[in-house]
């Protein structure tokens, strides 16, 4: 019988945090691939995310940033950055808005279907950083997240690299 809290030999340090040495982003790659539309918001997310990847230790020379026009086309981008090329992981940043019809729907669905199959057949992360809400203003209130999206990527690329997971 199970009484407590399963070890699984894991750092309880800072619980659902990472750990701080899977945090050094020196040499990586890194691709931001960012939606134009919404760009009030996505271009926010942008350079949070990047003054984050400089923080982490990527050098400015190896983070990408491309722009799409929406986050339907995302993973178009994302895989072509991925494919035959030394990018270790690509941020895909976008903002979906709900409106008056069912597009946002069928937007952020795609958006995430697609991100996800890029990452399992690149066998590299992809982070989704895409923001679906009601309003505009639960977006702005998100932005910030954004930063969360530079560490996920270097903890990915440090994780593959030690473990050798992908």
């Amino acid at each position: 019988m199970i009484t407590g809290p399963m070890d699984y030999g894991m750092p309880k340090k800072n619980p659902g945090k990472a750990d701080p040495a899977l945090l050094d982003g020196r040499g990586h790659r890194i691709v931001v691939c960012v939606a134009r539309f919404n760009s009030d918001i996505t271009y926010a997310m942008r350079d949070l995310c990047v003054d984050r990847l400089l923080e982490l230790g990527v050098t400015r020379s190896d983070i990408v940033v491309t722009e799409v026009p929406g986050s339907f086309e995302l993973p178009l981008v994302a895989m072509r950055r991925l494919q035959g090329t030394n990018v270790q992981a690509v941020i895909a940043i976008g903002a979906v808005i709900r409106g008056e019809t069912y597009h946002y729907k069928y937007i952020a669905r795609s958006a995430a279907d697609g991100l996800q199959r890029v990452a399992i057949e690149c066998k590299k992360p992809v982070i989704f950083g895409v923001l679906t809400t009601d309003t505009v203003r639960e977006a702005r209130a998100r932005i910030k997240q954004a930063r969360d999206y530079a560490d996920n990527a270097v903890e990915m690329i440090n994780t593959a690299l030690l473990n050798r997971v992908f």
